[in-house]
């Protein structure tokens, strides 16, 4: 599953089996983390629910105007230099 689970972390704060070090007390021993325990009538977990309806969303259309800005422009750029490209395609 990789529907960039780094922006799932960062942005939304949702901790799970990918960054095991966020649970200072939860070893790899240990039962799952909260969004690791499998549903029991799905049997996914809470993270790869959410990844699934992230997938099945479309983004909200690009505003033409606002994209040839200057500032979206260099905004584009740095967004690609950083490596979010890599997960959020532009197509």
């Amino acid at each position: 599953m990789s529907s960039c689970p780094y922006s799932l972390r960062n942005e939304l704060g949702m901790r799970n089996h990918l960054y095991p070090d966020e649970y200072p007390t939860h070893a790899a021993s240990d039962s799952p983390t909260p969004f690791d325990t499998p549903d029991s009538k799905t049997h996914k977990t809470e993270l790869a629910r959410l990844v699934d309806e992230i997938r099945h969303t479309d983004p909200p259309p690009r505003d033409p105007i606002l994209a040839a800005s200057p500032d979206a422009q260099a905004g584009e750029k740095l967004f690609a230099q950083i490596g979010c490209a890599l997960c959020h395609v532009p197509t």
